[in-house]
């Protein structure tokens, strides 16, 4: 399979104090797309642009994203959503991710 970074993935979990505890889950070899979203907000006739970031990781390992998240180039990205891909036998393919 192609890929072109490796991630340390991270699980955030409260404790019984709620604070947040980390543990991480692995380290994984990933096809990262990285992609940025521009929006353009106007507040009482004032204009001003939102940048959001959004990107797509592809991994073949199967991974539970439940509230994980990894750092890239010093940066916190936490997956919002992903889906799991079967081949035609329904085994295990990969998992698409989007995170932001």
């Amino acid at each position: 399979m192609k890929w072109n970074a490796e991630i340390s993935i991270y699980k955030e979990t409260m404790d019984w104090k709620q604070e947040p505890t980390t543990t991480l889950i692995g380290v994984f070899k990933v096809w990262l797309q990285q992609s940025k979203v521009e929006k353009y907000v106007h507040v009482d006739g004032k204009g001003f642009e939102l940048i959001v970031g959004a990107g797509l990781v592809i991994l073949w390992d199967s991974v539970d994203l439940t509230n994980c998240f990894f750092n890239l180039n010093g940066m916190r990205y936490d997956f919002m959503t992903h889906d799991i891909f079967v081949d035609a036998r329904r085994n295990f393919h990969h998992i698409e991710a989007i995170y932001k």
